[in-house]
Parts: C-alpha cells; structure tokens; sequence
C-alpha cells in the first residue's frame, strides 16, 4: 500500500508543471518611407518666351540613394526643354513659343523603385513650384493691334463697345478711341482695313509697347458729295499698348495720312485721327 501511494503523489506532483510558451514572432519590417522633395529656387513671378531658367529641388529619402530615384520635370502643359546641370535635381528650362498669356507651375515628380515582402513596388512624390505668369509679348502686342486695326475698328456691324475691347481702362485713350469709333459709325460705313509692314517695340521693361505699320481703310461716306461712293484713307497707324495684369493692352492709337489727299475729313474715319 505504501508503494501505491508514492506513485500517485509523484504523478500528481508531474502534471502541475507550467508549459513552456513559443517564442515572439520576428517584428515586421519597417515600412518604405515616401521620399521627400520641394522646390528650393527663388523664381520671378513672370517669364517671356524664348527665355532660360535654372530650376532646382531638395530631394531626401531615407532608403534609397538620390541618383537611384526617377526625376521627372514638368511645366504645365506650356511645355519647354529641361537640361540638367549637374544632377537631375537642378535643371536649366528653356520656355517654348506658345500661346500666351497664361500661368503656369513647375513641377517635380520623384518615383522610387523598392521590394517589399519579396514584390517590387514604386511610390512618387510630387514638389510643385510657385505660380508663374508666361508672355510672349511681341506676339501679343502684334495680335490685339492687328485685331483692332483689321477686325474691330474697321468691322461696321462691331458696336463702339466691342471695338476697344482691348484698350485698357486706365488709359485715357480708350475713351477717345471709343468717342471715335462712335462718330465713325454715324459718318460712314466702314468695309475694311489692313494693317502691313508692322513693328512692336518693347521698353526695357517691357511694361510698354510702340505699334507701327501702314494702314490702308475703305469706307462709304453716308453724306456730303461722296456720299455712297466708295473711299480709301491710307496712312500710318500707331498704337501704344500697356502691360498690367499679367496682360497687354491697348492704351492710344494716332494716324498720320501718307497717301493721296481726300475731299472728305478725316476726323472719326480713322483711329486717332482727331485733328
């Protein structure tokens, strides 16, 4: 009997003993970080065509070496050619002839290639620069003074309002052009007119704008002794224009007559022409 019992104690004493507990699973590997990336150059706030300039970014990524990323330069939709300088990071931008006026940004696409838990990914940061404003300003001056000559001024069924259209309202000059565009209504039936052989000179800072070309008119006095007969006024055409705003404007016009002497007035028969 004594046998007997010290086995059952030696048992019991066996099965009260703790399990031994698995170890931790290793801890999951860091995530791959976004690389970080933003314009640093001081840019203007406004750019002409056919001009150059030096763009650069600050780029930082805590796993992946810099010339390793993918550096995609953007400019809008205005487009333009980029050529690194040292490192794709700092670049030189050649604007492109477009249309203009328009803004635009510039921005910088990082993409970086990694594994992750044996796949291959890819992540992109963007870095956008501040607003930019993009003229071509001989191509402007020369559309809205070749508009107003051609289109607006010499179009009859264009009302006095729509034919300054372009004239700025701090000018003076868009008031007289307006009086004059409405007395030529009154006088004569204007059929056309051309504008050749023009030049846009800018200022140094080309904030200002001289228009200078031949201009020839055809109109139909409405009274007096050429009444219904078909008349043509050629002279000189000169427009001022004036930057503000990110746009050009028309700001005067003035008219000096170059061709043969006519019976009638000139006065309200052509821009400027108030004498």
């Amino acid at each position: 009997m004594r046998r007997a019992s010290t086995l059952v104690i030696v048992l019991l004493a066996a099965g009260c003993r703790n399990p031994v507990a698995p170890p931790p699973p290793p801890p999951p590997p860091p995530r791959n970080t976004l690389p970080r990336a933003t314009i640093v150059t001081s840019l203007p706030q406004r750019v002409e065509a056919g001009e150059t300039l030096e763009v650069a970014a600050n780029v930082e990524d805590a796993e992946t070496a810099l010339d390793q990323l993918l550096y995609t330069w953007l400019a809008d939709e205005l487009g333009g050619t980029f050529t690194n300088i040292a490192h794709p990071r700092q670049v030189r931008w050649a604007s492109p002839r477009a249309m203009a006026p328009r803004a635009f940004a510039f921005t910088l696409r990082v993409t970086e290639a990694y594994v992750e838990n044996g796949i291959p990914r890819t992540q992109q940061v963007s870095a956008v620069s501040s607003q930019l404003h993009y003229n071509d300003s001989p191509a402007e001056v020369m559309r809205i003074a070749m508009r107003f000559i051609t289109e607006l001024f010499p179009t009859f069924t264009v009302t006095p309002a729509q034919a300054v259209q372009d004239f700025s309202d701090t000018c003076p000059g868009k008031q007289d052009e307006l009086r004059d565009v409405e007395n030529n209504r009154k006088i004569v039936q204007i059929l056309s007119g051309t504008y050749s052989n023009v030049s846009v000179a800018l200022n140094a800072g080309r904030t200002r704008a001289n228009v200078t070309g031949a201009c020839v008119f055809r109109d139909i006095p409405n009274s007096g002794p050429n009444a219904g007969i078909k008349q043509r006024v050629e002279g000189t055409c000169r427009l001022e224009a004036i930057y503000e705003q990110w746009n050009w404007f028309l700001c005067s016009s003035s008219f000096t007559g170059t061709g043969p002497p006519t019976t009638e007035s000139l006065r309200f028969r052509v821009p400027g022409f108030r004498e």
